[in-house]
């Protein structure tokens, strides 16, 4: 991921990072199946218990380094207006995904959960969606998004910065 990537007519390589080039190995490193007696297929068991352990250490890791000072920032200062402003950018674009694939694209509730959890990157929210059902949907609507989500993530702000550069 820390690779420059050179495209014709920008004046900078672009890099994919920790998260895109981990990724793009893995998506095609699936795709391929195997690579001599190396099989790139993990047990679908195996595959849940890793998930899980992965989602309870980010919660726990996020939990303590932010739980210390969190009191502090809402109560000091402009601390609610952020939290508010952080509610509304967070929340508006929930709703309307989830109103346009209801409405429009007439997916089910679990589709919808797995691809606004997918459009998060939002782990925690797709291990919800699971907990309660025995269908794939949701994980399949969210490693459908994920990757695409992830790479612009990564890619459009470095766009960003060589399309403003130059103003």
């Amino acid at each position: 991921g820390i690779l420059p990537i050179s495209l014709p007519g920008v004046s900078m390589p672009i890099k994919l990072g920790f998260a895109g080039g981990p990724l793009i190995v893995a998506i095609l490193l699936a795709r391929i199946g195997h690579i001599g007696p190396i099989v790139w297929f993990m047990p679908h068991n195996i595959n849940k218990l890793i998930r899980e352990i992965g989602i309870v250490l980010y919660l726990a890791v996020v939990g303590i380094k932010s739980g210390g000072p969190f009191l502090d920032i809402i109560l000091e200062g402009e601390g609610v207006r952020w939290m508010v402003v952080g509610a509304a950018i967070t929340t508006l674009p929930i709703f309307i995904v989830g109103a346009f694939s209801r409405l429009v694209l007439k997916e089910n509730f679990l589709t919808i959960c797995g691809t606004i959890a997918g459009a998060m990157t939002d782990g925690a929210s797709l291990t919800f969606a699971n907990s309660d059902n025995s269908s794939e949907a949701p994980t399949l609507a969210y490693s459908t998004v994920y990757p695409l989500v992830t790479f612009l993530r990564v890619i459009t702000p470095q766009l960003m910065v060589l399309a403003f550069w130059n103003l």
